[in-house]
This record gives C-alpha cells, structure tokens and sequence, in this order.
C-alpha cells in the first residue's frame, strides 16, 4: 500500500538541506520537563530540545595518516523564566577541548589555549590476533577549540559562530516548534581514520517558548 505524503515515512533525499557541503545525518527532537507534583497537579517545567548534525569534512578527500580526533564540550549555564515561559541559555566559557595526534588534526582544528597537559592515547585489541595494529598518539588537552574545515566553522571564544538561526541548520519539512530559540552548540567532535573521508559531528540546543 502506498503512503500518503502527510504520513510519518519519507524520503531522506527529498530533504532541502541548508547546511553547505556533504550532510550524513541530522536529527531533532525535543522533551518537557516536568518537575513535580503540587496537590496532584503535574509543575510542568521548560520545554528544550536538541539537533544533532553528521557531516563530511571539506574538502572531501580520503585521509592518510594516523587516526586523530578533536573535540571539545562547550558549557551553557540553562536559564528557565517561568513567568514569560522562556529558556535562556547563558555562554560559561571556551569549552574544555582535546586533541589526539596534533601533527594531523593541525589542518583542520586547534585548541585555543594549552593548559600544558598530555597523555598517552593508546588502542589496542588482540581479539583479531597478534598482527592486529594499534593506535599510540599523544592527546592534548585545552581550553576553547578553532576548526576551519566546514562544513561549519566556528571559533569557541566568538560566541556569534556558536549561535545559529534555527533556519541555518534545520530544514523546514522538520516543523521547529512555534517559539523555538537559535541553536547553541554544545559540543563537536573531528574524526580522521585512514582510508576515509573525515567526518564531523555537532551538537546543538534549544529552547521553546509556547506563549
């Protein structure tokens, strides 16, 4: 039986994405607190949400080297007025970010400040037998985080490449919530592994006012 075009099954390809370059994957979803009961009565609390974005790096060439990551968490301190029903969201830093194999990730991503700590980053696994090969690379531990190699730039300590229009990165066929807030992201992660095309992922928040 063929579904109708309003039913919840549709074609991936139809999306119009926004976002520039080549998008694997990119979810929404969003959840209402409620925090207590009073008398029986549900306290219903805020409204937020959550978009999370898979991607290719730019250009989209196969990696050779080492495997190498980036990431970092950007904190955001969660602000809910009751009175007007509005989620604030309130920038509290660079973000706690790493490294794992600079020589390799320098191309596409730095840390913006090095607090002076490294360690070892080992992978090892003889379930494939002893000739299996392992990862030995140096992680690198910092404060904020610089990546340049799309298909979303962003600067950790430019608070405005952390902020996006919903409109930027959502497509309109997902139906963002009436009153819903930009999109703040909270955390990304750059994987290299030989032999593939680097992939990207973001995280992103938002709020939702229903008044």
């Amino acid at each position: 039986m063929a579904l109708r075009e309003d039913e919840c099954c549709k074609l991936v390809g139809n999306l119009g994405i926004v976002i520039p370059g080549c998008v694997i994957s990119i979810n929404m979803n969003s959840r209402t607190d409620v925090v207590k009961e009073c008398d029986g009565e549900p306290l219903i609390g805020p409204s937020t949400g959550t978009v999370s974005v898979n991607a290719y790096a730019t250009p989209m060439r196969v990696y050779h080297g080492c495997q190498a990551t980036a990431s970092v968490s950007i904190p955001w301190v969660k602000r809910y007025d009751c009175e007007t029903d509005t989620v604030h969201y309130i920038n509290a830093g660079k973000g706690t970010s790493s490294i794992i194999g600079r020589d390799y990730v320098v191309r596409y991503a730095r840390i913006i400040n090095d607090i002076g700590r490294t360690y070892s980053n080992v992978s090892a696994n003889i379930g494939s037998g002893p000739a299996n090969v392992y990862s030995l690379q140096e992680q690198i531990d910092g404060y904020g985080l610089i990546y340049e190699a799309g298909p979303i730039n962003f600067d950790t300590s430019q608070e405005s490449t952390i902020i996006m229009p919903m409109g930027s990165i959502v497509p309109s066929e997902f139906k963002v919530p009436v009153g819903a807030t930009d999109l703040y992201m909270q955390s990304f992660n750059l994987n290299l592994n030989p032999g593939e095309v680097p992939q990207v992922s973001y995280s992103f928040v938002f709020g939702i006012t229903d008044r």
